[in-house]
């Protein structure tokens, strides 16, 4: 690995070849118009460098701390260092998500005494870099004291700094580690280690997934750490989830130690529950709690506070707070449900291990947690607002029973009155009554294909389907399989789609005015209404002879001789429907698949 000095990378322009010039970029030696040119190559990750060159100079030995103390070059050996470039902004330091970050592992390591950050404050502000061009971005609202600037942004920091005045080697650590005052809009921040060897270039990922657990940030540690995430999907307790080598108990709401293996037998709920979040799921689950109290139901709510900003934010000016501890019990009080302990370290391992994404808005979950691991449902919290207590134990298996016995309580009577008349295509009209004790396919007439790509996956499934479904009609017209096709007309006009694909078939077609039940009604697709869903699905519904449903489909497509009824096969449909509907599929939203959850 090279070992750079500041010595080592000077080059004069004249004695590069072109292809030496691709990573780096020509910076002048000297701060003004008329100096030598000289190219540097950037500091990277695995580089070797003398940090005494890069944080210190003849006439200056320290960095400086926010309460006028000195810090010596000596007091930084045997520490992990972080340079945090940061620039001159004008916002409300005490905003910055990164820095918010930054000082939450800081104030983790602090007792160890193993650990320092230097500020090296970008000054977008300077007037000789305004000199050489005018892309630096210049707002008029900004004070035109950058000192002043510096001063504040620095009191809200409890690490070190290069003095402000000390411009010469700030510049010369931007021009090391390339970090140029013209586009650096977000803070930067390297890790090195004891040696002088670059550990991270990018870390903010590395903070926010690993928090202090991470120290020294080196990849040796962090692989350490992600194969322990891994062995913890692969045999997931509740005592290594929740538990540490220095707890093996969770907390309640006045204090008392739970040890863990008290309630490892019981259906658990692990509630990630973010402040910032309207309480409806909270007022829910208290709800279900004090039930499944009363019934005596083996159930246990363990609550995960979540006290990070619910979303990373770079640099607008949005008022971003960590939750304190006093906040935490604060609302811990309310609840009668047991917690574990503020900022403990299994908080960033669950979050890993259960695979949420730290950089996306973390609605509040519940995770569900079944006895001894038996299984882990991440989606606990649309079964408890969709159900009720009626979901116990949370399992996608009881979601498909509720959801097919409400829809086996839909009959073809509850969709018209008995004096409803139909009309066919050439004209002719018939009763309902008429339909009785026959095969009844419900096909509504879906928006989707008005704007969908005629290349698109689904409507050339769907395409496929009036197809097939045409041919069977004409086929088994007059044989036992006969069955009617009750085309439901959700607009004033007829789908150009449908006309080409139906033509002069003699399906009977109904407005879905007439229906009784409206398409709103929950009865249809769970809650949700097929108004909506007819946007972007082809929703179908199959009646046998006595007026039963036996298909409730999506994604209609051709299978076998049954097409287009189902003899059985109804449950697995619906798991289906309710995995597509409610977004529960683990490959598309968790990291690595839902691995825990599989």
């Amino acid at each position: 690995m090279a070992n750079l000095r500041s010595t080592d990378l000077k080059v004069k322009v004249a004695n590069l070849r072109p292809e030496f010039m691709e990573g780096g970029y020509i910076q002048c030696k000297h701060y003004n118009v008329e100096a030598e040119y000289t190219f540097r190559r950037s500091i990277t990750k695995g580089d070797t460098i003398c940090l005494n060159d890069l944080l210190f100079t003849n006439d200056r030995d320290y960095l400086i701390t926010n309460n006028n103390q000195y810090l010596k070059a000596k007091q930084l050996e045997g520490k992990v260092i972080g340079i945090y470039f940061v620039p001159i902004t004008g916002k409300d330091p005490r905003h910055s998500w990164f820095t918010a970050l930054l000082k939450d592992v800081y104030d983790d390591l602090h007792p160890f005494n193993n650990f320092e950050t230097v500020l090296v404050a970008c000054n977008i502000l300077d007037t000789d870099s305004r000199a050489k061009t005018d892309e630096i971005p210049i707002h008029c609202s900004l004070p035109r004291d950058p000192q002043k600037l510096f001063q504040d942004l620095f009191s809200y920091m409890p690490w070190t700094a290069i003095p402000f005045s000390d411009v010469t080697c700030r510049k010369h650590l931007q021009r090391s580690f390339d970090v140029s005052e013209k586009y650096i809009f977000q803070p930067k921040l390297y890790i090195v280690d004891q040696t002088g060897m670059v550990l991270q270039c990018n870390s903010w990922d590395i903070l926010e997934y690993y928090g202090s657990l991470g120290y020294p940030f080196s990849d040796k540690r962090l692989k350490f750490l992600r194969t322990e995430d891994y062995l913890a999907t692969k045999q997931p307790s509740l005592k290594t989830l929740l538990g540490s080598p220095k707890r093996d108990y969770v907390i309640s709401n006045n204090g008392e130690k739970v040890p863990i293996h008290t309630f490892e037998e019981k259906v658990v709920a692990l509630y990630f529950y973010h402040p910032d979040f309207p309480d409806k799921l909270t007022e829910e689950l208290k709800l279900a709690y004090e039930e499944f109290a009363k019934i005596r139901k083996i159930f246990e709510v363990v609550l995960v506070y979540i006290y990070e900003p619910y979303q990373r934010q770079h640099w607008r000016g949005e008022k971003l707070f960590w939750k304190s501890e006093e906040l935490f019990w604060e609302k811990f009080k309310t609840m009668p449900w047991l917690a574990l302990p503020f900022k403990d370290t299994s908080y960033k391992k669950l979050k890993r291990v259960f695979e949420f994404q730290f950089y996306d808005i973390l609605v509040p979950r519940l995770v569900i947690f079944g006895p001894h691991g038996d299984y882990i449902e991440p989606f606990g919290s649309h079964m408890l607002i969709r159900y009720g207590v009626r979901a116990f134990p949370f399992t996608r298996k009881k979601a498909v029973e509720l959801e097919t016995k409400k829809v086996k309580e839909l009959n073809l009577e509850m969709l018209w009155n008995s004096d409803n008349v139909f009309t066919r295509n050439d004209g002719s009209q018939v009763p309902f009554s008429q339909l009785f004790g026959k095969r009844i396919m419900f096909v509504l007439e879906s928006s989707a294909a008005d704007w969908m790509s005629k290349d698109s996956e689904d409507l050339v499934l769907y395409t496929e389907f009036l197809t097939r479904l045409t041919e069977r009609y004409i086929q088994n017209k007059g044989t036992d399989y006969e069955f009617e096709v009750i085309l439901i007309s959700t607009s004033m006009t007829k789908s150009s789609f449908y006309k080409d694909l139906v033509g002069d078939m003699p399906w009977l077609v109904s407005s879905a005015n007439e229906l009784i039940l409206d398409l709103s009604s929950s009865y249809y697709w769970y809650g949700i209404s097929t108004n909506e869903l007819i946007e972007f699905f082809f929703p179908i519904l199959a009646f046998n002879p006595d007026g039963r449903v036996v298909r409730k489909t999506l994604y209609p497509k051709f299978e076998d001789v049954e097409f287009p009824f189902y003899a059985g096969g109804l449950e697995d449909e619906m798991l289906s429907q309710l995995i597509t509907l409610s977004m529960w599929d683990y490959s598309r939203f968790f990291r690595y698949n839902g691995r825990i959850y599989t």
